[in-house]
């Protein structure tokens, strides 16, 4: 795990006298036997010094053997074998191979788990048939708990005339979820319309307010209610539920059989509700003081390439935007008109927006942070971060006791002066250190922004939170299969919805089933 002379001459078997030895341990028995001249100090540290030179020693030879192709003479020492000869070890994919024969095909197509227990294992296994019986009396019609008639009118539609007669009925089912109790249930209403001819012009209809029922309750669909299509939205946007895991809970609780591919469409006409919903998200977010921006990839279904997903939140909107590339297009186009303050990390699109901008020092600290663990001895990045935390830590001791106030803010300005003023004339050695003495004195303008405005966070937490919400619901379809481009847009727009309540503290569920697309209406009602 480590090529230090401990760990690889440890690995051939070699062990010093003392466990404990190290070089900064020897350089602590040096300055103790300089001290106090003890016989058993210097020993210890002379056998040290022997040790390592025997160890080195070793490790010298091995090489020397593996350089020579001489078959190792010690059985205990470890094995040894080429980099080409190490297989790389393939994790097992959940997927459908491109078989190259259709033989092959064929055979793993009836090796398939739903195939065998339905048309191979039934034959020889009690239990399975069982099963099988008992999973066809599990699929009950839903039975009805309403029927509403609906009549025609006293005339008819195409020539006035009022001798017609009643030639039936027509019918359709609705499915719905209605709430009772503090739960839900199942209520399925059949609607029935009737069906007249008139004998003068021959000319037939249907009540109109019948076929008013028809766009009332889910926009396109003619067998769900919306507090239904609600519902699938609030399951798989809020509770992460898969598709197949939607299609199971339903058929579980309320008794209603429905296939995966039902679930994006119910999806799809709960986005299309809510469009305009979003589109006052984006302008509100435009209009704001503060955006808070971050990017994460995504893979679509059919497309070679990643996607990436961008987020943009305010204190209280959040609004997800789907791009097939990573280009700044998409933040000009998103964020067109915005003349607040954006806050991002250090990739070099959000420069183009031509707007006052704030970097997440946050970012710039993690970074100093893993640098500095990974180069313990370079003292230059060490001195360097130490003046850049201190100068950190007294602004946020500000912002503890006075929020992001600029009245209070701005007496910091001095002190980044004066830091700023010894690093532009400070030259080091380190290569580290360079690196971040360059950035810093890039970044100057757009890392201390926040000193000059009221509410603008030095830190990009609001969209890192955003881009978690995301990042948890995409891991959750890695084993499922990945978005569709459509679909993803479509649970963006709802995932848009579901964050900014999150951020106002409202009820998701409450406003999906309310009929509210106006979430500020909405909010208001509630209070």
């Amino acid at each position: 795990h480590a090529n230090d002379l401990k760990t690889v001459a440890g690995c051939l078997g070699f062990r010093w006298t003392d466990p404990d030895a190290s070089g900064l341990q020897a350089i602590a028995w040096r300055a103790d036997w300089e001290a106090t001249a003890e016989p058993a100090t210097k020993l210890r540290l002379l056998t040290y010094n022997q040790e390592d030179c025997t160890a080195l020693a070793r490790v010298t030879a091995v090489l020397r053997d593996l350089a020579a192709d001489v078959p190792p003479v010690d059985p205990a020492r470890p094995g040894v074998a080429g980099v080409e000869d190490i297989k790389v070890p393939r994790g097992h994919k959940f997927c459908d191979p491109a078989f190259v024969l259709p033989d092959f095909a064929r055979i793993s197509k009836c090796a398939y788990f739903d195939y065998q227990r339905d048309r191979v294992l039934f034959r020889t296994s009690p239990a399975v048939r069982q099963a099988n019986r008992r999973k066809e009396r599990n699929r009950p019609a839903c039975k009805v708990s309403q029927v509403v008639e609906y009549g025609g009118g006293d005339r008819c539609p195409h020539c006035g005339s009022d001798d017609f007669v009643l030639g039936g009925y027509n019918s359709r089912l609705v499915v719905d979820l209605k709430p009772v109790g503090g739960g839900l249930k199942r209520w399925v209403t059949r609607h029935k319309g009737q069906r007249y001819r008139c004998h003068r012009c021959g000319g037939d209809w249907v009540s109109a307010d019948y076929l008013a029922t028809w766009g009332q309750k889910c926009g396109r669909t003619q067998k769900y209610g919306w507090a239904f299509c609600g519902w699938v939205a609030y399951a798989t946007v809020a509770l992460r539920l898969t598709n197949e895991g939607t299609v199971a809970s339903l058929a579980d609780l309320f008794g209603v059989p429905m296939l995966s591919g039902g679930v994006g469409n119910l999806r799809h006409q709960a986005a299309d509700r809510y469009r305009e919903t979003y589109a006052a998200l984006l302008a509100e977010l435009r209009a704001g003081p503060v955006v808070h921006a971050d990017e994460t990839w995504v893979r679509t279904r059919g497309s070679p390439r990643k996607g990436y997903v961008w987020t943009f939140a305010s204190p209280d909107v959040a609004v997800y935007v789907y791009s097939p590339s990573r280009d700044g297009d998409t933040l000009r186009e998103t964020l067109a008109g915005f003349r607040g303050v954006l806050i991002s990390d250090f990739y070099t699109a959000y420069d183009a927006l031509d707007c006052p901008q704030q970097k997440c020092i946050v970012h710039l600290v993690r970074d100093l942070n893993d640098d500095l663990a990974k180069h313990p001895f370079d003292q230059e990045l060490k001195d360097l971060a130490v003046r850049f935390g201190g100068l950190m830590r007294a602004v946020v001791e500000t912002i503890d006791r006075y929020g992001l106030r600029r009245h209070h803010l701005s007496k910091h300005k001095r002190d980044v002066d004066r830091f700023y003023a010894r690093e532009v004339t400070a030259a080091y050695g380190s290569e580290q250190a360079r690196h971040y003495h360059q950035r810093l004195v890039k970044y100057r303008d757009k890392l201390f922004t926040f000193l000059d405005h009221d509410g603008v966070p030095w830190n990009n937490n609001n969209a890192e939170n955003a881009v978690k919400r995301f990042v948890s619901r995409r891991k959750g379809r890695e084993g499922t299969g990945a978005f569709s481009e459509p679909g993803l847009r479509d649970y963006l727009l709802l995932l848009s919805l579901y964050q900014t309540f999150r951020y106002r503290h409202l009820n998701f569920w409450r406003f999906l089933i309310s009929g509210e697309t106006d979430i500020g209406a909405f909010a208001a009602g509630r209070r």
